[in-house]
């Protein structure tokens, strides 16, 4: 144990773990005020820039690779609860679904071995947020089996901030993991070989894992246990949804404004995938898209929209849904998140539109400051990027990041007694 930090103090120290742009961070302030953040961990020499530049002193941010972390070093910070956010490439289809024997995998796959090993004084709580498809891996397998051979009680779900009200889809997979604080008794249970796989017993420590105090969302979309893990197929989501989801105009900046756009030299590029190139005209259009940007908005280049227009989703300020904004948000046309119709009030209107009515809806993308407000980071100072951060790099952050609303939920249920 952390010789500074006693037993009631530890609940309230966190590790922030791949931490992004710190979306962790904003919600254990939101769930949990009086917690702190003893040190966040990430590669991204950019995002650790922006967490710093937000939270100031309270940033005790690093550049350091997870995989060089040790036991003694954790044990020394004397943290109750990890927060993570493992690369999400290794599950998925673009990232060629190698799991964990993609590299990407390596700082998970260490801080598993890590909590499986008798020298680290695992946390109290923990909690992991990943992409839909990690619940089928083998580096969940082996996570969930280090988990519970240190005593602690697992829920794994699928939730996105719809449920929560927010008028974004963006479904990802998280895990909650909490710890009985029992006399530590000994009892053989399964160990963590080097790989990240299953290996021979070991004795490690029994205790009796915790309740889970009821939650009606929670409950809901909770993964039942042939869901996670057996490679069966999963039910659809939405399962349904227990709240009022608002509109998009509660989270839009006024005329599309954006405080922290950049220059129109760091706008992002209007460009589409090999096989959808742009007409000859394009060009000209996106270079006005561009010039535009230095206002804000980046309005979709009406050659653009006059080719590809039925393949763009496009939504309304009274719109109560939104795609999810991934990483190459401005960059593609087709599943990286919505474009907002700022000339239309009414969604009927958007449907079964051609493309040239389309292109009289002043079609633009999203700002980075109203993909920030859908995710829950908080408005005004408290959350911007620094101004050199291009705004191509500002998409490629938000993408990468989570939902602040949804996982300040997940904190709260995770402290909850039962």
């Amino acid at each position: 144990m952390a010789e500074d930090v006693g037993r009631g103090a530890r609940e309230d120290v966190a590790l922030e773990f791949f931490s992004g742009i710190g979306g962790f961070h904003y919600a254990l302030r939101a769930a949990r005020p009086r917690a702190r953040v003893a040190r966040a961990f990430d590669v991204d020499d950019v995002a650790t820039r922006v967490y710093a530049a937000n939270f100031g002193a309270a940033a005790a941010v690093s550049a350091l690779d997870v995989c060089h972390l040790d036991a003694g070093a954790l044990n020394r910070l004397g943290a109750g609860l990890w927060m993570l956010s493992p690369p999400c490439q290794p599950y998925t289809r673009q990232g060629n679904g190698l799991g964990a024997d993609d590299a990407r995998a390596g700082g998970l796959a260490h801080l598993t071995r890590l909590l499986a090993a008798d020298e680290l004084e695992p946390p109290d709580r923990l909690l992991m947020e990943n992409v839909v498809g990690f619940e089928s891996s083998q580096s969940r397998d082996a996570l969930v089996g280090a988990l519970r051979a240190r005593g602690f009680a697992i829920r794994e779900l699928w939730l996105s901030p719809v449920h929560v009200g927010v008028p974004n889809q963006r479904t990802r997979y998280f895990l909650l993991a909490r710890r009985a604080r029992v006399a530590p008794c000994r009892a053989p249970s399964a160990g963590i070989d080097e790989a990240g796989g299953a290996s021979a017993p070991v004795e490690a420590e029994a205790r009796a894992p915790p309740a889970w105090p009821s939650h009606p969302l929670l409950d809901a979309h909770e993964l039942a246990p042939w869901d996670a893990g057996a490679g069966r197929p999963l039910p659809d989501l939405p399962r349904g949804c227990v709240c009022v989801v608002r509109q998009l105009r509660e989270f839009l900046e006024p005329a599309g404004g954006d405080a922290d756009a950049g220059t129109g030299a760091d706008a992002p590029s209007v460009t589409l995938p090999v096989h959808a190139a742009l007409p000859a005209a394009a060009p000209r259009a996106a270079a006005a898209a561009l010039d535009a940007s230095r206002a804000g908005a980046v309005p979709v280049p009406v050659a653009l929209t006059a080719r590809y227009g039925r393949m763009l989703d496009v939504v309304c300020a009274t719109s109560a849904h939104s795609g999810c904004f991934t990483k190459n948000y401005a960059r593609y046309v087709k599943g990286t998140g919505s474009v907002l119709a700022a000339h239309v009030e009414r969604e009927e209107v958007l449907a079964d539109a051609d493309n040239a009515a389309r292109a009289g809806w002043g079609l633009r993308y999203f700002t980075p400051r109203e993909i920030a407000n859908l995710h829950g980071f908080p408005r005004g100072d408290a959350f911007a990027f620094p101004a050199d951060v291009p705004l191509r790099k500002r998409y490629n952050l938000l993408g990468n990041s989570l939902s602040v609303d949804v996982v300040a939920e997940l904190l709260r249920h995770l402290y909850e007694t039962p």
